[in-house]
């Protein structure tokens, strides 16, 4: 099948949006380059930094080759024309993006499609894609209806566009929408625009060039932890889970500094690059001692896997089956998670945990609330101790405790991290000064001094568990799957060729993976800005009836299927 000649568009002005909506050919060719980002994005590289104990930070830098088949327009007139692309650099929800930034490598400001010309190009994909479906046929005035309503409708029009949407799966014989939302690769790209929209940026450099685009926006991070939302049994969907209640064991036991605390980070453009990696930076006096990375198809099918042995017995399609993952763990001021051939369809996951550093606020803590209590304990005695320099020396450590806890901290992480230590130290004060108090006004023998001297010394006994755990945090190491070795001594092997090995022989990989790399633990999630899938309906037979219907519709050859199909 010959390939059809290129198919251009004049730029057009505002009112000449609407015939770039309506135009099949520009809608099928921008879905068929953002379906296959990894053949022209050769690696994505996400940075993530904590502003503050509710703000991160994500700066993303893609490095890829302009693709020749994205869709065109020319600019310039009177022979002076030159060609441009627009091309998808990510999906995100659809809500304001705080402090967002676009620049090239050389941190030139770069153009951004404003909402209605994003909203254009996206109605076109919807608009071509639903045609295809239904052998090329017009569409009817109620389906063009609810496809405007989804994709330029406020929030009103996206509740009737729902209301339509579900009718319409009630009685999939009525009309063209019903047709439509009974089949699947049409209703997986409704779910994939459910809450999102494609950023577009204008590229004019030459085919195959090149080039590198930095875009940077800041995102929440929830004060609360919250249940994992993927679930074993329905692996084909996955929702946000519901927030720990706040007298649970897990959130009391990270504030006292006795656990790690785990933050996780959607990464859902894993699947739109070869190679991907998210670079995480601890914020002062604080630690990374765990930080692992998944991404890979959840609704894995064991009837008609990706890693199906192959005839001859083998073993490069059984590795197919597995999903990418990586894993290090020590004692990090950063770490950096790379994952490769990420497929479409997948769930993809970041997760670092956090330890308070032994040597910053918890160790002064640590000093401070123990020696508070050495000497309170000390009023045990009252007719061994000078009153008067006893309680001397109470007012100048509960005025010193007070002082280490009143300092500004070098980040508001390590506040949040550590709120259950600065409770506890309080307390030690508190009894420092009630003990000193007494001995001043010569009640050194009343029981509520001995008993504030023992609840010191508990709570001093916390602050040495919490402690003593930031000492040990980093002593068990384990090195990443893509730090490879020729020559590795045995005892420094790791477990990640252990897990390697497993997720390849397990029935339901992603499901194991899960399991050991521990995302199935509550943890501190960031309200990120990108926009996942509520639906995994991706399959390695679903990624063929896209290529072929694309290939159809655009009328180029089909693609070769992966490896393992």
């Amino acid at each position: 099948m010959a390939t059809p000649p290129p198919h251009a568009h004049p730029w057009p002005a505002d009112a000449r949006w609407k015939e770039i909506a309506a135009c099949r050919r520009c809608g099928l060719q921008m879905l068929d380059v953002f379906v296959r980002s990894p053949d022209w994005v050769v690696r994505r590289t996400e940075h993530i930094r904590f502003l503050d104990d509710r703000t991160v930070r994500r700066q993303v830098s893609i490095d890829y080759a302009v693709p020749e088949d994205a869709v065109r327009f020319t600019v310039g007139q009177d022979g002076d024309e030159r060609p441009v692309r627009v091309l998808p650099l990510a999906v995100l929800r659809r809500k304001t993006l705080v402090s967002f930034d676009l620049v090239d490598e050389e941190h030139r400001r770069l153009p951004l499609l404003g909402l209605r010309e994003t909203q254009a190009l996206t109605l076109a994909i919807l608009r071509a894609w639903a045609e295809h479906h239904l052998d090329g046929a017009t569409l009817d005035e109620p389906t063009d209806h609810f496809l405007e309503q989804f994709v330029r409708g406020g929030q009103n029009q996206l509740d009737k566009a729902r209301a339509t949407y579900d009718a319409a799966k009630k009685h999939p014989e009525d009309g063209q929408l019903g047709r439509l939302v009974a089949c699947p690769p049409f209703d997986a790209l409704l779910d994939r625009f459910g809450d999102t929209f494609l950023l577009f940026t204008v590229d004019d450099h030459p085919v195959g060039r090149r080039h590198i685009v930095k875009f940077a926006y800041d995102e929440q991070l929830r004060l609360r932890f919250s249940l994992p939302g993927f679930d074993e049994q329905h692996p084909a969907s996955y929702t946000e889970g519901r927030l720990v209640r706040h007298g649970s064991p897990r959130p009391i036991l990270a504030s006292l500094g006795l656990i790690a605390t785990p933050v996780r980070f959607p990464v859902p453009a894993c699947e739109m690059a070869r190679s991907f990696h998210v670079a995480v930076q601890a914020p002062p006096e604080t630690s990374i001692v765990r930080a692992q990375l998944l991404a890979g198809r959840p609704n894995f099918d064991d009837k008609r896997p990706w890693g199906a042995d192959a005839g001859d017995g083998s073993e490069f399609p059984r590795r197919l089956r597995r999903p990418s993952f990586d894993l290090v763990r020590g004692h990090f001021a950063s770490v950096d998670l790379h994952v490769t051939d990420v497929p479409n369809g997948s769930l993809s996951r970041a997760q670092v945990t956090l330890q308070a550093d032994a040597s910053g606020l918890l160790g002064t803590t640590f000093v401070s609330c123990a020696t508070a209590a050495a000497a309170l304990a000390l009023t045990a005695f009252p007719d061994r101790v000078d009153s008067e320099g006893a309680s001397a020396v109470l007012i100048g450590l509960t005025g010193a405790l007070v002082a280490a806890l009143a300092r500004p901290d070098p980040h508001r992480m390590v506040t949040r991290l550590l709120r259950g230590v600065r409770l506890v130290a309080m307390a030690v004060a508190a009894c420092s000064f009630y003990g000193a108090l007494r001995f001043t006004t010569g009640d050194a023998q009343e029981p509520l001094v001995d008993a504030s001297a023992y609840a010191s010394i508990g709570l001093t006994a916390l602050v040495a568990v919490a402690w003593l755990k930031s000492v040990g945090s980093g002593h068990r190491q384990e090195e990443s799957p893509w730090e490879q070795h020729w020559h590795r001594p045995t005892k420094n092997a790791t477990r990640s060729p252990r897990l390697e090995r497993r997720l390849e022989r397990a029935k339901h990989p992603y499901a194991v993976a899960v399991r050991r790399l521990r995302f199935n633990a509550p943890a501190v999630r960031v309200a990120s800005s990108e926009g996942w899938r509520v639906g995994y309906h991706w399959t390695l037979d679903f990624e063929h009836d896209v290529e072929r219907a694309l290939a159809e519709g655009l009328g180029r050859p089909a693609r070769s299927p992966p490896d393992g199909g």
